[in-house]
């Protein structure tokens, strides 16, 4: 009890004293520390660490562990959008602010501060530096703009949050003052630093720029800075009674964060510039009370950015009345970890308080210090401008606020109402309320929506016509839309008018115009709801009826109105904007003005947006005339030379332009006419194609922002799975997914929360659509040691499938994460092993819970588009589980495969070279019960009993349509094989991880295009080859490994195939689980295609999570109109190509010239991952539709494979992919099929066509063309020589010479010169042919006994033609010496089988040609039997199979 009353009394005694003690102000302002200034130190930081315990987190409050797609992170949680949000701004001292700063290496800053203040007065300072030229707003130093709208709005600039927290988008169209100092003259550049006292002295310049901010870290709230700082700033004060009762309300209201912006800026007209410009972003508001809300004596901002991408917020604050000195701020390292500043000495009276702000000061905080030239602008004096007050806001009225009548006047408060009576008719109704003397807006009446829809409940005709429209539109009833459009529209037209509103619109003008109003003539308008808006003007889709004149003219315009709603191009305009397709129509009735001169005013630039400019457009006569183009109008030869606008007049309509986007907040659309030197004001519009998005902004829009102009990106792991670009709806989701995962592995296995938990895309970065992986954060941000080891190669080996020099990467990983420690390095070891360990479970469970995921969509809580939304948002935190399973799975097996890597390296031992790859790829071969080799395995079960049905040629024949029928109805076997092959297997695709993808259970039709490839080459669909155990695997490596090596890998190869298959089974389950959601969202699309939320239910794939939650909720015009654009534009982003490794800002490649060698030969090199080595035709496929060119014994050359080209395997002779690992689908396939395999194959779509003669050696990791592609003429000529056609030359008798086959001439490249060196343990039996005995070589030892004497070879029947055939690839040297032209087709004989020879351990140096036309493989070999085509089949060059030390034969 004692401590109780010892506080207190000690309290009191401090209250006192503080009270009684006198305070020094230095500068009159700043209040020095006192006697007791260190114990007050103490209670202030008591409460404020008091304060932050009790407050709830305003920012920043993600659960990634969660089980609730908000709180991991797939949309914008509540907190960041009510962060976000506009401020209420209730009291009159309140504000809401702002602030944009961004700076690059080259000197380019920029500063934006926009601060809201009550009755529409905007605060806004811009300060662009670029080229060493500092430009400013044309008012400054006034910062106040008045007459704002509504948002972050101000003149020329324009801020919108499209994502909370997440993507922001800053435009200026104006111009902007160049900055002249008074020492020089307006010629010379100015200084950023210098004082600018002449202000109005610089020139204007026209100045444009597109920003798109995106953030680099998770925002940070203002409150939770530092407390010792406040604690400080508070104990130097004089604490009253009431200053302790401000303190106990004092919050820092805000938050900062820090990202890029990146965009374009175009200076004077001249050629835009592409910037990247990084710093912090804030956002701070006051409600007007506390000690925050005191008149402001100074405040200091330091921004800075360093090179290493670490940056830098530091503010200091001074209020009078209130805390005379706070200092305050936060930084961000370049390891992305944000830390407030701890203490800081900067000093707000020493720092400029009476002078100016020095160029270059010093600043330490925390420790550290920076030097930063400061981005400033000087000025003393008075203001130039007066003070104004902003007109009021012309706002229309809610429909609940008034009461809905059939008939109203324009004048009625009612008609403000634009539910009431649409667009049109409300700005009319607004345009009255304007107190402009010249102005005159033409009486008259509205019949309302009300009205409308009186006419069609006493016309039930009418109300079912309307219906059919909605119903035919939405797809819910077939017919021709346009002729159910034009038939409704006669209805309506010829329906009479329903009397009632008839006798309410005459009352109506009788009481406006008098009993004579039947003389009159009035102009009748249609004022559609949902017409002339923000988003959308519709201008010109309905019908406006001109000089009605009497009771009949005007039923007959009313209805003509009316009827003009369903016309087949207003139906079409609402249906591809998503608008309702039967919104509801009100009609104007407007006196007629017999206009001498009318025209449209845009008050801004219509093009670029510049409100410098405003652009009038007239013509003599009616207004029709300039709004719907030309008309020829008779004037006399006087006023045609003159014009029909004087300069006087046109100054007159541009103060009127400036009026009303005053009093509208906005730039407007304004029709006019004039008549006798009176304007009138017949509609005004707000101006939509300003708002639109660049097509750079569109490609842009999802990147992720960059910490420096040197990252380092890449795409080869993630783009074999996306190979293209991507759709935003599976950005959201699976790419989403994706990074939440990498959050909780990083946790689980370095022990270390994320430092930017999931505002940022900072492990896999999307860049024009691609995705991406960063190299520096992901593999390089935890390096084990100062100098590059065996372990980061195999790490590189794992992603890239080859050796990438990677050092600029890695110094960057170790100054921004330093090096492991020894404690966190054995807990990545334990946390690995614990992975593994657990990962045989971990497979099981993903099976029991997805292997029968659904997703109900037919059910209760999908009845309409927004209950299926929320079901689907629902099932999210699943597909973050199964993707979570998979990435763990292939955490597993990447960790295992740098195990077997490392123990081939004998810690350095063994050089990082083409027999340490090609034993890896040994290794890795023994692989097999991969999920993905399943898929071609059934198919070739599957081809084959197509092919035994004995009419397999009515299906091969046949179109992919007609052979899809064949195959579900004609033979039962092969119907119910078909079928269990797409419940297995119908959820995989090309692209499958895409959601825009098709797969082969929707559209089986490219299946049935290969299925048809198959059955034609029957002969090749042989069963894969046998699985080689530990032993045999171990006994054909390359290098050579010591004895306690070979254990460990005899150790670790049984997990290394099991964590392949655990992988695939994983990556089946998360395609399966994505598939469904696949079903899902377009079923989702077509629900809002039959609401009439989207015109095409493909739609939905582009659009984001966010953007379907709000056109759900709005039915947002531009948001449709987006995703059109986005779809458009996904074809062009889909054309370009990248580099392997992006070093810097990601850009398109240019188109490359092919590599050639120093003999000619164009040679391109990879990683080997299947042995084996073949020359056949090249087959390059761009993409997955070129493919069906494939012809059996084809080498593919393309850029990825996935699921998608399986099927296609079993005909291939060989694989080549520019992208792939070691475990990539095209690698693990080709292993279980035993094909010839390289990866990594940079750049071998450009540097080959298909149809040239290329060497695949998968020993050597080379692909070498040695006969280019014959051009088209010549392969047509030699076809119709072939099959009969008669030439215009006789024959002549070729030479004997030519009829034989040279011994090869030309060296191979330099790769295949080399002698390796020999081995410990090397093949006692090896096959060698001399150079005059073309005989078959003998089998080796370990040649199984059936297969130990081979047959000779017998010669291959020769091709009918009218030329000497060149000697077939199955065809011996001393064959083909002898061979002669036939002219007649020998019956079809049975080809020799080929002779099984093992890929020998080491290569001789004098590579020859081997007989015979096998093809050897490290595996077990597979018999072939050829049997010739017939005489009219113009046949492929088939692949000749090479020793793996054989030289090209550049003739054959």
């Amino acid at each position: 009890m004692w401590l109780i009353w010892t506080a207190l009394l000690a309290l009191a005694v401090l209250v006192v004293l503080g009270y009684l003690e006198k305070k020094y102000k230095r500068c009159g302002v700043y209040t020095q520390p006192g006697i007791c200034y260190s114990l007050k130190r103490l209670l202030a930081r008591a409460h404020f660490q008091f304060v932050r315990l009790r407050r709830s987190p305003r920012v920043n409050n993600y659960n990634l562990y969660a089980d609730d797609y908000v709180k991991q992170s797939f949309v914008p949680s509540p907190e960041d959008e009510d962060a976000e949000s506009l401020r209420p701004l209730a009291e009159p001292e309140s504000h809401d602010g702002i602030t944009f700063f961004g700076s690059d290496c080259e000197g380019r800053q920029l500063l934006i501060r926009l601060v809201r203040r009550t009755g529409r007065e905007t605060e806004l300072l811009l300060l662009l530096q670029v080229n060493g030229q500092l430009y400013q707003l044309p008012g400054m130093p006034d910062t106040t703009i008045y007459n704002t709208g509504s948002g972050w709005r101000a003149g020329a600039l324009a801020i919108e949050c499209v994502l909370p927290m997440r993507l922001w988008r800053i435009s200026y169209r104006g111009q902007l003052r160049r900055c002249v100092t008074s020492q020089e003259g307006p010629e010379e550049a100015g200084d950023a630093g210098a004082t600018f006292t002449s202000p109005s002295a610089g020139e204007l310049v026209p100045m444009q720029f597109s920003l798109l901010w995106q953030p680099l870290s998770a925002p940070c709230d203002l409150r939770e800075c530092e407390t010792d700082l406040m604690a400080r700033a508070v104990a130097c004060e004089l604490w009253t009674p009431e200053f302790l009762s401000l303190m106990g309300s004092f919050s820092l209201d805000g938050y900062a964060q820090f990202g890029c912006m990146r965009g374009q800026l175009t200076v004077a007209g001249a050629a835009p510039e592409e910037v990247f410009l990084r710093g912090p972003r804030q956002h701070r508001w006051s409600d007007g009370e506390g000690p925050q809300a005191a008149p402001r004596h100074r405040s200091l901002r330091l921004q800075a950015r360093m090179a290493d991408g670490s940056q830098l917020l530091l503010a200091a604050d001074s209020w009078r009345g209130g805390i005379s000195h706070l200092v305050y701020g936060v930084y961000m390292g370049a390891n992305l970890h944000m830390s407030p500043i701890k203490s800081c000495n900067i000093s707000l009276p020493d720092l400029a308080e009476e002078g100016d702000i020095p160029s270059i000061f010093n600043v330490i905080f925390s420790g550290q210090s920076i030097c930063q030239d400061p981005l400033s602008l000087c000025y003393s004096g008075p203001c130039p401008l007066r003070p104004e007050i902003s007109l009021p806001l012309l706002v229309g009225s809610e429909l609940s606020a008034v009461e809905p009548r059939r008939v109203v006047s324009l004048a009625d408060p009612a008609c403000r109402c634009e539910a009431l009576v649409g667009g049109k008719a409300c700005s009319l109704a607004l345009l009255t309320e304007l107190d402009l003397a010249e102005v005159v807006v033409p009486r008259g009446a509205v019949v309302t929506a009300e009205g409308y829809r009186h006419q069609l409940q006493h016309q039930p005709v009418l109300r079912r016509a309307a219906e059919r429209v909605v119903r035919v539109s939405a797809g819910l009833e077939e017919g021709d839309l346009n002729q159910v459009c034009d038939s409704t529209v006669q209805e309506i037209q010829s329906a009479p008018v329903s009397q009632q509103i008839i006798e309410e619109l005459e009352a109506l003008l009788e009481e406006q115009f008098g009993k004579t109003w039947p003389e009159m003539r009035f102009a009748v308008r249609s004022s559609a709801l949902g017409e002339d808006g923000e988003e959308l003007s519709s201008a010109g889709q309905n019908a406006t009826v001109l000089g009605c004149r009497g009771r009949d003219q005007l039923r007959a315009g009313l209805a003509q109105c009316w009827g003009s709603l369903f016309a087949p191009h207003s139906v079409q305009y609402r249906r591809q904007h998503g608008q309702h397709i039967h919104p509801g129509m009100a009609v104007v009735v407007q006196q007629m003005v017999a206009s001498d001169v009318s025209g449209v005013m845009f008050t801004r630039d219509p093009v670029t947006g510049d409100p410098s400019q405003i652009s009038i457009t007239a013509s003599y006569g009616l207004g029709e005339v300039t709004a719907g183009g030309t008309a020829e109008v008779p004037i006399d030869s006087s006023a045609a030379a003159a014009g029909c606008l004087s300069d006087s007049t046109a100054l007159r309509l541009a103060r009127i332009g400036v009026q009303l986007e005053n009093a509208f907040g906005g730039p407007r659309d304004v029709e006019w006419a004039i008549s006798k030197d009176q304007i009138f004001l017949l509609q005004s519009r707000p101006v939509t194609s300003l708002a639109g998005w660049s097509e750079p902004e569109l490609t842009h829009e999802h990147d992720a922002a960059l910490l420096t102009d040197h990252e380092c990106i890449t795409g080869a792991n993630t783009g074999e799975v996306l190979p293209n670009a991507i759709s935003p709806l599976s950005m959201d989701t699976i790419a989403r997914g994706m990074e939440i995962v990498s959050d909780t592995l990083r946790a689980f296995l370095m022990g270390v929360e994320n430092p930017c938990p999931p505002y940022t895309g900072q492990y896999f970065p999307i860049t024009h659509f691609r995705y991406m992986i960063d190299v520096t954060r992901t593999f390089m941000s935890s390096v084990q040691s100062w100098e590059e080891d065996d372990v980061e190669r195999a790490s590189a080996m794992t992603i890239f499938g080859h050796l990438v020099d990677l050092k600029e990467a890695r110094a960057t990983a170790i100054r921004r994460y330093g090096v492991l420690s020894r404690y966190s390095s054995i807990h990545q070891q334990i946390s690995a092993a614990r992975l593994a360990w657990g990962c045989s479970g971990l497979v099981k469970r993903a099976q029991e819970r997805f292997g029968r995921f659904r997703i109900d969509t037919e059910g209760q809580r999908s009845r309409t588009a927004q209950q299926l939304f929320r079901h689907i948002c629902g099932q999210l935190p699943q597909l973050k589980q199964i993707t979570e399973d998979h990435v763990f799975c292939t955490t597993t097996g990447n960790m295992l495969q740098i195990a077997l890597l490392v123990t081939l390296s004998e810690n350095g031992q063994n050089a990082w070279d083409q027999d340490m790859f090609s034993s890896f790829a040994v290794l890795l071969s023994s692989c097999s019960g991969a999920e993905s080799a399943e898929v071609p395995s059934s198919l070739k079960r599957l081809s084959r009993l197509i092919a035994a049905t004995g009419d397999a040629d009515e299906f091969v024949s046949a179109s992919p349509e007609e052979a899809l029928v064949w195959l579900k109805t004609r033979h039962t076997v092969v119907a119910v094989t078909f079928k269990d092959f797409l419940a297995t297997h119908g959820h995989r695709a090309v692209t499958e991880m895409d959601m825009l993808s098709t797969p082969w259970e929707l559209d089986p039709r490219p299946l049935v295009a290969t299925l048809q490839t198959m059955v034609k080459n029957a002969d090749s669909l042989e069963d894969s080859k046998a699985e080689v155990d530990v032993t045999q695997a171990l006994d054909q490596l390359k290098v050579t490994v010591s004895s306690r090596s070979r254990k460990g890998l005899a150790f670790l190869l049984p997990y290394v195939r099991q964590s392949v298959v655990r992988r695939e089974c994983t990556k089946s389950l998360l395609v399966r689980v994505h598939h469904q959601f696949r079903l899902a969202f377009r079923r989702l699309g077509q629900l809002m295609v039959h609401e009439g939320r989207l015109p095409d239910a493909e739609l939905v794939h582009f659009l984001t999570l966010r953007e379907l939650q709000n056109l759900l909720d709005t039915r947002s015009p531009a948001i449709v109109i987006k995703a059109s654009r986005r779809r458009r534009l996904l074809p062009k982003l889909n054309q370009l190509k990248f580099a392997e490794v992006i070093r810097g800002i990601p850009r398109p490649l240019p188109v490359q010239e092919p590599v050639r060698s120093a003999d000619g030969l164009v040679v391109v090199r990879g990683t080997p991952v299947c042995q084996g080595r073949v020359q056949g035709t090249a087959r390059v496929a761009r993409c997955i539709a070129d493919a069906a060119q494939i012809q059996r014994d084809d080498i593919l050359i393309t850029h990825a494979t996935d699921i998608g080209w399986s099927p296609y395997f079993p005909v291939l002779g060989g694989v080549v992919t520019e992208l792939g690992g070691l475990i990539s689908h095209g690698a693990v396939v080709a292993r279980e099929y035993g094909l010839p395999c390289v990866v990594g194959a940079t750049g071998a779509t450009d540097a080959f066509q298909s149809g040239d003669t290329v060497i695949l050696d998968g020993a050597l990791g080379t692909v070498t063309r040695i006969a280019s592609a014959k051009p088209e003429s010549e392969d047509s000529e030699k076809t119709k020589t072939q099959t009969g056609t008669p030439r215009h030359e006789p024959e002549k008798p070729t030479p004997k010479a030519q009829a034989e086959t040279p011994k090869p001439q030309v060296e191979t490249p330099k790769a295949q010169d080399k002698t390796p060196k020999p081995q410990a343990e090397t093949s006692k039996s090896e096959a060698k042919t001399p150079e005059s005995e073309p005989k078959t070589p003998k089998p080796q030892t370990e040649t199984p006994k059936s297969q130990a004497e081979t047959p000779k070879p017998q010669p291959a029947t020769p091709k009918p033609q009218a030329e000497t055939p060149k000697p077939e690839a199955n065809t011996p040297v001393s064959e083909a010496k002898t061979s002669k032209p036939q002219t007649e087709t020998p019956k079809p004989q049975a080809e020799t089988p080929k002779p099984q020879v093992q890929m020998p351990k080491s290569q001789a140096t004098t590579p020859q040609l081997q007989a015979g036309t096998h093809k050897p493989h490290v595996d077990t070999p597979r018999p072939q039997t050829e049997t010739s085509r017939p005489q009219a089949y113009t046949p492929k060059p088939q692949p000749r199979t090479l020793k793996p030390d054989a030289k090209p034969d550049l003739q054959s």
